[in-house]
């Protein structure tokens, strides 16, 4: 093979080499595969919430820690098992909102939010005031506030983590 034709042969190798295919989420959720992925990962804890343990239900929701591995992920790294309220504290309270939110909507809330300090003729303790509320406003909206997974609900999915990892070495 000439160096030309073996370029060619490596850029038309299949996805392993040049990263894997960009999967739809809310295809991928409804597909068959998922839906084994889900049962798998239940059985891992023993149908148990990895954050309330102590409450046995009929249903728990897998969650997605991370998208990365979208298509293969994980137990207990990419995802974990929830029960409904659990679910609905990581996408509403830990987010700061009443009611759940999507994580795109999550992660332009931030850059969203409207904030002006713009203002002629202040006195020195209005000035330190600004500063400070300029300070909040940009530590706010450091994206370890907003961006999903923001910072509480990461200690939140390590607390599930260890919560799984014990309940899977009980069953």
């Amino acid at each position: 093979m000439t160096t030309a034709k073996i370029i060619i042969y490596f850029l038309d190798r299949p996805v392993e080499i040049q990263g894997k295919p960009k999967v739809n989420y809310h295809t991928y959720i409804q597909s068959p595969e998922w839906k084994a992925k889900g049962k798998i990962f239940k059985k891992k804890v023993g149908n148990r919430c990895q954050v309330f343990p102590w409450i046995k239900l009929k249903t728990y929701a897998v969650h997605h820690c991370t998208y990365k591995n979208l298509g293969s992920e994980k137990w207990n790294i990419d995802c974990i098992v929830l029960s409904k309220t659990a679910h609905a504290i990581v996408h509403s309270w830990l987010v700061g909102s009443i009611y759940p939110i999507g994580v795109s909507e999550q992660d332009k809330k931030g850059r969203n939010t409207k904030f002006s300090l713009a203002r002629p003729q202040m006195s020195k303790i209005q000035s330190i005031y600004t500063k400070f509320l300029s300070i909040i406003y940009v530590v706010y909206n450091h994206p370890i506030w907003y961006k999903y997974p923001n910072l509480f609900q990461r200690v939140f999915h390590f607390y599930a983590r260890l919560v799984g990892l014990f309940l899977y070495l009980l069953r």
